[in-house]
């Protein structure tokens, strides 16, 4: 499996980063490259936004194999990001008449693009998720069997225990969260958590 590399850093700048950099935060980074005309592209993906402290000579594992969206958004200092304002979000999600070769839904009178795909987190966000995912994954072995098990409490997350067990939310053993009202309870549950679903 080939390994992603950010691009190469000279040793130089390594030298003038460890004397010029505390660990204290992340941000001094930003600053020291953008003081000293240095890309955040000059450090690989996986350094940018972290304190020095916490740099690796390698690509943690949970980013191995990432798709060019992720290298480029996680190559970014948090600085250098801009938050997609209202405009933006309405026309990734569709306008009326806005919006050629969309799909309009059925009664709705909105569009859909279909391109959730230009929803972009914010680059240190980006990578807490992806860390926390790997985690799921390694322990779950995968998110859907996290969230039966975990999230709902329907069983130990096998597929036998999706299958329907009396009308619905009669079943005793269905998490209810924090809500009250029972048709809200699942999505409760699902919301439970910042970085499952948002």
């Amino acid at each position: 499996m080939a390994r992603v590399r950010g691009p190469s850093i000279s040793a130089s700048t390594i030298t003038i980063l460890d004397e010029k950099l505390t660990d204290a935060n992340a941000t001094a980074l930003a600053q020291f490259l953008h003081d000293h005309n240095l890309a955040a592209e000059t450090l690989p993906f996986w350094l940018v936004n972290i304190p020095r402290s916490q740099w690796t000579a390698e690509c943690p594992g949970f980013l191995h194999g990432q798709p060019p969206k992720n290298i480029q958004c996680l190559s970014t200092p948090d600085d250098h990001y801009t938050r997609q304002d209202w405009a933006q979000v309405k026309a990734i999600i569709g306008q009326p008449g806005q919006i050629p070769d969309a799909i309009i839904i059925a009664n709705s009178g909105c569009i859909e693009t279909n391109r959730i795909d230009l929803f972009q987190r914010v680059p240190s966000e980006l990578r807490k998720y992806l860390e926390y995912m790997a985690q799921i994954k390694a322990e779950y072995s995968s998110v859907m069997r996290f969230v039966i098990k975990e999230r709902l409490q329907w069983g130990d997350g096998k597929l036998s225990d999706l299958q329907p067990r009396g009308k619905p939310f009669e079943f005793d053993g269905m998490g209810w969260g924090d809500s009250n009202s029972k048709e809200e309870s699942a999505l409760t549950a699902l919301r439970g958590h910042p970085n499952l679903i948002q």
